[in-house]
């Protein structure tokens, strides 16, 4: 995303296949002096060092040009973006994960419009970038894709007897009361910041609903099918069975050993539905680096007589955290 400001913003392209930012100018040119903020939410590495690399590039390549790289947590977007936006001093260009979000923040009048600058290749990414598109305008640009699962513990898998990872939902809710038999938290959730929350309804919805449902339903904003009222009873009865810690709704996602994904990290709960990033989080907040050797993967299982039995892609892109329902031919993507 970028904002309008006074300065000319110019196109930034990271050097990875996945990665991609792009800033525009008021004049297109990408030309001009003055020093850009950029607000990413890669605070950790490998994705810090590779946007680091990325501006440092730019800057080499762009003589007179400076970028000021502000990463933060994931958590801080929520918050700080739409002040930011109200200040004089907001970013230039910031993570923003599209959909409702987007659209919103765009009313400000604060957010430029990409379209004449990304009009010769936009199509070339396919449906991704029309998460980051409102009222025929591109406001954004995904820049990679991403994938949610279950990420597990193999050694509290083996003490409760499970021999392999659930492959439909009546295996995981059996896996469930194995792992509560065997003494440990089975999921852990980060509740406190609510998107992992939305996973379950997004994924659930993924799987009872057809691929045409799903994108006639996003597109129309009308979600009437059946499908979605069955999504939302797989959650109320995933919940039942209370597979989640204690007091999940005030546990973070990514912030602390007491976190989310700290608990799968040091073996306090079993697995986690997130996305491909989290094995970086944990790498953060890891005491005991052997926890890798114990870590596996597998994808939302399938519910009996749902459509949908791949894997659950995932989108992303850059503002804030807020998560949205991607049908499942589109990965989640993120975004500048």
């Amino acid at each position: 995303m970028f904002v309008r400001r006074r300065l000319p913003i110019a196109a930034l392209a990271a050097a990875t296949a996945l990665t991609l930012l792009t800033a525009c100018g008021s004049d297109g040119s990408g030309s001009g002096g003055g020093a850009l903020t950029w607000w990413h939410n890669g605070n950790q590495d490998p994705l810090k060092t590779v946007w680091d690399h990325a501006a440092a590039n730019y800057q080499k390549d762009h003589a007179g040009s400076k970028i000021d790289v502000v990463p933060m947590q994931n958590e801080q977007f929520p918050t700080k973006m739409p002040l930011a936006l109200q200040s004089n001093t907001p970013p230039d260009i910031y993570f923003n994960q599209g959909g409702g979000l987007l659209a919103t923040q765009a009313q400000s009048g604060r957010v430029a419009d990409l379209t004449a600058l990304t009009a010769d290749w936009i199509k070339d990414l396919g449906p991704a970038a029309q998460g980051w598109a409102a009222d025929g305008k591109q406001l954004g640009v995904p820049y990679d894709s991403h994938v949610v699962g279950f990420w597990y513990r193999k050694d509290l898998f083996a003490k409760a007897g499970i021999t392999q990872p659930p492959a439909t939902m009546d295996d995981l809710k059996a896996d469930i009361g194995k792992l509560k038999a065997a003494g440990s938290t089975p999921i852990a959730v980060g509740g406190k910041d609510r998107w992992p929350d939305a996973f379950y309804y997004d994924y659930f919805a993924v799987r009872e609903c057809s691929v045409d449902t799903l994108k006639s339903s996003v597109k129309a904003a009308k979600f009437t099918d059946p499908c979605f009222t069955k999504a939302g009873q797989d959650v109320l009865d995933l919940i039942a069975l209370k597979p989640f810690q204690d007091g999940f709704n005030g546990t973070p996602a990514q912030q602390g050993t007491g976190s989310s994904a700290g608990m799968v990290a040091a073996g306090q709960a079993a697995m986690e539905l997130q996305g491909d990033w989290n094995p970086s989080v944990m790498q953060a907040l890891a005491t005991d680096p052997s926890y890798k050797d114990q870590l596996g993967w597998f994808p939302f299982p399938a519910v009996t007589g749902g459509p949908e039995t791949r894997a659950s892609p995932s989108a992303a892109a850059t503002a804030s955290p807020a998560p949205s329902s991607a049908p499942p031919t589109a990965p989640r993507c993120s975004s500048t």
